[in-house]
């Protein structure tokens, strides 16, 4: 009985923040008038319409057929963010860039002694934002071995592991949804990850892997 309660409120929580969310979205990029207010409306009119169908269609998918879907949807994630990464590659800066230096130069001089050498103005950048530092040493270890194997560290190669480590993400998210809620819920929970934009259009900017 309270487990069916707690259920009902979270979902009521939630759909009433996702309404409010796609409003302000919806508004923010047509304007807040009148077509963007309609265009809002229906939206989440046609969502409310749309997804008792898919529930009875598809409630009680199988195993099977949900680990083919996921698999699909995965490999069309994939390749759609790879694809966008290394086209949107672009010059680090701020954070970004005194991580990705300070990285270089431990993975071409194999210590820490010579980190600093090209950020003058951020030689104290680890000891302040040390929120920074699990991310610095697990990119100095990844340059240093990419380093050692081809004389070279490219631009890409950070952007392919945080498009590796976005991806794996989405995966424990599915799964976490499988255990959590069962099969209908961690297609839905996929669908959703796979139409989120924000998940595919940050894979270039490599500091997010934290």
């Amino acid at each position: 009985m309270i487990s069916r309660i707690f259920d009902k409120i979270f979902h009521d929580v939630f759909f009433g923040i996702f309404v409010i969310i796609t409003f302000i979205a919806i508004c923010a990029i047509f304007g807040t008038n009148f077509f963007g207010v309609i265009l809002a409306a229906v939206f989440l009119a046609i969502s409310y319409a749309i997804f008792p169908k898919i529930h009875k269609k598809y409630s009680n998918i199988s195993d099977k057929n949900l680990n083919i879907a996921f698999l699909i949807m995965l490999a069309i994630m994939l390749v759609v963010q790879f694809v966008l990464a290394l086209n949107m590659i672009s010059k680090p800066i701020t954070d970004w860039h005194v991580i990705n230096e300070v990285s270089k130069s431990y993975a071409i001089n194999g210590n820490m002694e010579h980190i600093y050498d090209n950020l003058p103005y951020n030689r104290d950048y680890l000891a302040r934002y040390t929120n920074n530092n699990g991310i610095t040493v697990l990119f100095s270890f990844y340059y240093r071995i990419i380093y050692l194997i081809s004389g070279t560290i490219p631009i890409e190669a950070p952007v392919i592991l945080n498009t590796l480590f976005i991806s794996a993400s989405v995966v424990f998210c599915y799964l976490i949804a499988k255990k959590a809620f069962g099969n209908f819920h961690a297609l839905i929970t996929m669908l959703l990850c796979i139409l989120f934009c924000h998940i595919t259009l940050i894979v270039h900017i490599f500091i997010l892997i934290r």
